[in-house]
C-alpha cells in the first residue's frame, strides 16, 4: 500500500470530499471568516466571480475597472461605466444603479448562480463597489442601507464591521444605498494610483483599499458645531485644529491623507445646507444665499449647477 492509499484507509470520513469536490462546490462553515473563504476561491480559482458562474472571470477584470473609474466625471458616471463593463463581459451577471432624488441605489444579481457560495460572491462585490467608490473620490461614503436576499450567516458580525449596521437579509435582493449627496464627488486618483494598486496586489475584489475618514467626520461635526451663524460664518482651519487640540498643519495633512481638504469640507457643508433649504422652506433664493455666504445670488445659482447640472429652482420644484 503507498502513502496516499495508507492516509486515504485510516483518515477521517469527511477529509475524502474536501479532496475531491471543486473548491467552488464547497460549502464553507460559519466559523470561518468570509472574507479569508473568499480570498481562497479568489486565488485558487483564478476566478474574480469566485467560481459563481458558468463562465470564469479572469483577474484583471476588477483593474479595468479602476481603470474606468478614474476617468469618471463623478460617482453616478463611475458606476455607469463599471456596470457596462461588467454586463458586457459576463451574461451571467447582472448589475443595475438606481437614480432616486435623494439617494442613489446599487443593485447586483446572478443569472443562473451555481456553486455552493454565491452568498460570498454577494457580499464581496457588493463590498467592492462601495470601497471603489470610496477610494476614487477619497471618502468614505456612509451606506444608508444594504440588502441581502440570503439569510444572515453566523458570522453576521462580520458583515455589520464591514457595512456598517445597516444590513438586512432574507430581502429581495442584494443592493445597497447611500445619499444623492455624494453622487456628484469628482475622483480624487488617477491612472497612476491604479498602478500603485497593481504594483501593491490590491487590484482586485477583496484587496481594495478601505478609505479612513476619521478626521473628515471629526472636522465636518467642528465646523458645524463652531459656526456661529451657520453657514454664513464657517470657523478657520486654524480654529478647527485648537477645537481639536492639534496644529494646523497636523490637521490638514490627516485630510490629505484621507483624499480630501478643509475648503473642500465647507463647500460640501455649504451644498448640503442650500439643497436642505431649498427642499424644506420657501425662502427667497437671495435669502439662502445671504444666508450660505455667497455674495451674489448669481454666484449660488452657478455654483449650484455645477454641483447638481440644474438650476436651484428646477431642483426646488422637483421637491
Amino acid at each position: 500500500m503507498n502513502a496516499l492509499a495508507a492516509i486515504s484507509s485510516t483518515a477521517h470520513p469527511l477529509w475524502c470530499p474536501l479532496v475531491t469536490v471543486p473548491l467552488h462546490q464547497r460549502s464553507f462553515g460559519g466559523t470561518e471568516s468570509r472574507r479569508l473563504r473568499a480570498r481562497q476561491l479568489l486565488f485558487q480559482l483564478q476566478d474574480e466571480f469566485l467560481g459563481c458562474t458558468p463562465r470564469r472571470c479572469q483577474p484583471g477584470a476588477f483593474e479595468t475597472l479602476c481603470e474606468l473609474a478614474v476617468h469618471s466625471s463623478n460617482l453616478d458616471d463611475m458606476f455607469l461605466r463599471g456596470i457596462r463593463f461588467l454586463n458586457l463581459i459576463s451574461d451571467h451577471l447582472e448589475i443595475n444603479y438606481y437614480r432616486y432624488h435623494n439617494a442613489r441605489e446599487l443593485v447586483v444579481r446572478l443569472r443562473n448562480p451555481q456553486g455552493a457560495n454565491v452568498d460570498l460572491f454577494v457580499e464581496t462585490w457588493l463590498c467592492a463597489w462601495h470601497r471603489l467608490a470610496c477610494w476614487v473620490v477619497g471618502r468614505h461614503i456612509p451606506l444608508e442601507r444594504v440588502t441581502f436576499s440570503h439569510a444572515a450567516p453566523p458570522s453576521r458580525d462580520e458583515l455589520t464591521s464591514t457595512f456598517g449596521p445597516v444590513c438586512q437579509f432574507d430581502s429581495v435582493c442584494n443592493s445597497f444605498r447611500f445619499s444623492s449627496d455624494f453622487a456628484s464627488l469628482e475622483p480624487t486618483r488617477s491612472s497612476l494610483d491604479v498602478h500603485e494598486l497593481v504594483a501593491a496586489g490590491h487590484a482586485n475584489p477583496l484587496d481594495i483599499p478601505e478609505i479612513d475618514s476619521v478626521y473628515t467626520e471629526l472636522v465636518s461635526a467642528a465646523i458645524r458645531q463652531l459656526s456661529e451663524k451657520w453657514p454664513k460664518d464657517m470657523p478657520s482651519l486654524i480654529r478647527v485644529a485648537g477645537h481639536l487640540h492639534m496644529s494646523p498643519q497636523t490637521l490638514r495633512r490627516k485630510l490629505t491623507e484621507e483624499g480630501t481638504q478643509f475648503k473642500q469640507l465647507k463647500d460640501e457643508l455649504r451644498r448640503e445646507f442650500v439643497k436642505d433649504a431649498l427642499r424644506r422652506s420657501h425662502r427667497a433664493l437671495e435669502d439662502i444665499a445671504e444666508q450660505a455666504g455667497f455674495s451674489e445670488t448669481s454666484s449660488l445659482i452657478r455654483a449650484f449647477k455645477r454641483w447638481t447640472g440644474m438650476t436651484p429652482n428646477t431642483f426646488r420644484r422637483r421637491g
